[in-house]
């Protein structure tokens, strides 16, 4: 009788710790890391830099929410924990707007996760994390249309 030779398991575990798992991992800590208050700046606007000051808190949902007001318009931002990473609701009150749009995670890197929307094919989100700080990149056509650069505003923001 033939005995067929077992392959290594060492080869099996090399391929499973190959694929990294960072919806689940990342997105708890990214929100957690979120919390708090921040002194932004939408540095990239279609008309020129801006304040983009923000308080996100969890709320009792599980998702991290926060409003910055922009001068012209109330800008809600809520992360939600999802199945496959985090979803993101936005809204721009802009000149009476109260329709949301949902923006699904569709890829991650490390510290960074993109953003889309089924409604709005052309337009993604990138959120970042460096330092302690985060930046957001809204993109529309593939080119940069706002970016926003938060840092903790002081001992009571995050860490």
């Amino acid at each position: 009788m033939l005995r067929r030779k077992r392959p290594p398991r060492v080869v099996l575990f090399i391929a499973l710790i190959s694929f990294p798992c960072y919806p689940q991992s990342f997105s708890t800590e990214l929100l957690s890391g979120l919390e708090g208050s921040w002194r932004g700046q939408a540095v990239h606007t279609p008309v020129g830099p801006a304040p983009y000051n923000v308080v996100f808190s969890r709320n009792e949902s599980g998702c991290v929410a926060g409003t910055a007001y922009t001068g012209f318009s109330n800008h809600s931002w809520t992360f939600c924990p999802a199945e496959d990473g985090i979803n993101l609701n936005f809204l721009s009150d802009f000149r009476g707007n109260d329709d949301p749009i949902l923006l699904e995670s569709i890829r991650w890197e490390q510290e960074k996760v993109v953003f889309k929307s089924a409604k709005i094919a052309f337009m993604d989100v990138i959120l970042a994390r460096a330092d302690g700080k985060f930046t957001i990149d809204i993109m529309h056509h593939d080119e940069l249309h706002v970016r926003i650069e938060l840092t903790p505003a002081g001992p009571a923001g995050p860490r």
